[in-house]
């Protein structure tokens, strides 16, 4: 496995944002894992996990550490091992998976959220909900990402875990996560340095391919309509108990609000867009001055979804 130094994270990033790590290693296999580990050891710096990069926004800085890419996306299902090869899933071998059901599949956590749907598609699984989320499913399952009508935590059964200061694999229930609304227990620093998501089985429901097809075609047309495509981390706060954070923002007076190359969408007051040129530190000026006036006027504090990072890999709060 490459260790490489000085790799620029912006293009790690659906922001585009973020400058460059000390040390990149790209992880597809348990092996890569183990011995990136003790790179990092040997040389006394932290480590980040990085999946897709949907929900982060590097520092201008970048990271003084070494960043862990995963990119091991096998999948699992009926006992047959299957492998993306050039962006098609072929049957490479064959592992014993004790009591796993027609409708399970295990995924590595470097597989993209659209290869699970269209491997579940081949196999009459639904998955169709989540194929508009971008990402990894090892960030969707630390994130509990998910649509009003689907969270991750209502499909997941297990997990496989990577613990980091035993050098082992470990297996998890779902209540291990402790899900709630975009949340699970990954999102405290305790837990997330001491373990990593290696893998997930996932309990999806049988229907036909071409019903599948149709409900994710109605999903992405929904999806179209109502957020913006572009440089962008999805929502960028969690809707609050009082209602829609974009409902919040709109009212407030941010929806095309402007800041340098930062600015939130004419067609969704929650999603913060880069026009191309924005800074970590232009959004964040923005996303402050909008997080203030929304309570303010109304009371209601706004809590970011997307990670803001610091170059040691900190999360910022606004």
């Amino acid at each position: 496995m490459l260790i490489s130094s000085s790799v620029l994270l912006a293009p790690f990033s659906t922001f585009f944002i973020g400058g460059p790590s000390d040390y990149y290693a790209k992880i597809t296999s348990i092996s890569d894992l183990q011995h990136a580990i003790v790179f990092a050891k040997d040389k006394k710096i932290p480590f980040f996990c990085l999946g897709g990069g949907s929900n982060i926004l590097f520092s201008d800085s970048g990271y003084r550490g070494l960043v862990l890419h995963f990119a091991h996306n096998t999948i699992v299902h009926e006992n047959s091992v299957y492998k993306n090869i050039k962006g098609k899933y072929e049957l490479c071998g064959s592992a014993f998976a004790e009591q796993l059901s027609l409708n399970t599949i295990i995924c590595d956590a470097g597989t993209r959220m659209m290869e699970i749907y269209s491997f579940a598609k081949n196999k009459n699984l639904d998955f169709s909900i989540f194929s508009t989320i971008p990402g990894t499913i090892g960030g969707a399952v630390a994130g509990n990402a998910g649509l009003p009508q689907l969270e991750i935590k209502d499909i997941i059964k297990n997990a496989v875990l990577f613990d980091i200061h035993e050098n082992k694999t470990i297996e998890v229930s779902k209540d291990f996560f402790d899900f709630s609304y975009r949340h699970s227990i990954f999102h405290n620093p305790s837990i997330a340095n001491k373990y990593i998501i290696w893998s997930v089985a996932l309990e999806l429901p049988f229907l036909e391919s071409a019903k599948i097809d149709e409900k994710a075609k109605r999903y992405m047309k929904t999806r179209k309509e109502k957020q913006p495509w572009g440089k962008t981390g999805g929502s960028f706060f969690r809707n609050p108990l009082e209602g829609a954070a974009g409902m919040f923002l709109e009212k407030a007076g941010y929806k095309g609000r402007k800041y340098n190359g930062a600015f939130f969408s004419e067609k969704h007051a929650n999603f913060m867009m880069n026009d191309g040129s924005a800074t970590q530190e232009d959004i964040v000026f923005l996303a402050r001055e909008a997080k203030k006036s929304v309570f303010d006027t109304f009371g209601v504090e706004l809590a970011n979804e997307v990670r803001i990072l610091n170059e040691y890999a900190e999360i910022l709060v606004l």
